[in-house]
């Protein structure tokens, strides 16, 4: 039990601060300089979203109008999806255009309520070093504090999410939801969900398609940007400067439509789904440098609009979390 409760809480960091007689001269503080466009190249991204798990790549890009208004877009496209692909119950049903691999493109714009700044001490590190005691991780920082100039952005933000992603209809165990219709005979009708029990010569216990999706979201977004940069004696240049974007969203789907479906017979089915929900929200956060070639970084989760299933919580097919990670490209020239 010592070993588990050693290994549990094998991160410990110490932390220092140096006395503020050190030197040091300000370079530049200025968080409104910002390039206007930025582009955001993402060689990797991870979705656990319980509908398909899916991992691919993606570009973004932001572009600032004005004071008032930015934009941005993003793409992404999976080169690993959990569902587009072929499954070991050749039984069951497909789409019957295929199964194509996740995409996700969705344009946003910004509109400033709040544009203020504010003089506040800001950490400047030094330097940090990381070494190991048994099972313990210490990590030694040192750092100074230094008066800066930080802004703060809230703004209203709105745009449209289209996401079109392959399904197992049986996650979260929602096959009972869909429903099948002949495309010719329109009398001809099934549920699927139903084991030991075939329609068209196929299984319907489960299957796989497409499902699309087409949202209008809007929300709220709290920039705090900062871009101080510190010659400090002995030590050199050192920054305290990033752009953190925390935002919240609510969504709504007029569209959510799924694929037909075809069985060995060469049946065309038409599948809807009884039990989906139009409404979504997400809460997340974005990473970049303001002005310089720099990592950047996404993550929100939350729940999309969907098919619903019949469990709740993260269990839910609706509820997903995903990370973007990437290299961020500010610039003037666009």
């Amino acid at each position: 039990m010592k070993n588990i409760t050693l290994t549990l809480i094998s991160v410990f960091i110490s932390i220092n601060a140096i006395g503020q007689n050190i030197s040091y001269s300000i370079s530049s503080d200025d968080p409104y300089d910002l390039k206007r466009t930025t582009i955001h190249l993402d060689p990797f991204y991870a979705d656990a979203y319980w509908t398909n798990v899916t991992m691919g790549w993606g570009i973004r890009a932001d572009y600032i109008l004005d004071k008032s208004l930015c934009f941005g877009l993003t793409f992404r496209r999976a080169y690993f999806d959990m569902n587009a692909r072929e499954h070991i119950d050749n039984s069951l049903m497909y789409s019957a255009s295929g199964l194509s691999k996740h995409i996700h493109i969705e344009p946003v714009a910004y509109y400033t309520l709040s544009d203020q700044t504010k003089r506040t001490n800001m950490k400047i590190v030094l330097s940090s070093s990381s070494y190991t005691v048994g099972n313990y991780r210490y990590t030694n920082t040192q750092y100074i504090y230094v008066p800066g100039t930080a802004r703060n952005i809230f703004s209203a933000r709105g745009g449209v999410s289209f996401i079109n992603t392959a399904i197992d209809i049986s996650e979260g165990d929602g096959a009972s939801d869909f429903v099948a219709e002949d495309s010719k005979d329109k009398t001809r009708t099934f549920q699927f969900g139903a084991y030991g029990q075939k329609q068209g010569g196929n299984s319907i216990y489960s299957g796989y398609t497409m499902m699309k999706t087409a949202a209008i979201f809007a929300g709220l977004s709290y920039k705090y940007i900062t871009n101080l940069l510190v010659y400090v004696e002995g030590w050199g240049n050192r920054r305290n400067a990033g752009l953190n974007d925390i935002f919240l969203d609510f969504m709504f789907a007029p569209v959510v439509s799924f694929a037909d479906m075809s069985s060995a017979d060469n049946t065309v089915w038409n599948i809807d789904n009884k039990n989906i929900s139009r409404m979504g929200w997400r809460f997340g956060w974005q990473y970049r440098h303001p002005n310089k070639t720099w990592m950047s970084f996404e993550t929100a989760f939350g729940a999309r609009p969907g098919y619903k299933g019949k469990k709740s919580g993260i269990l839910n097919p609706r509820f997903f979390l995903d990370i973007t990670m990437g290299i961020s490209i500010p610039t003037n020239k666009f």
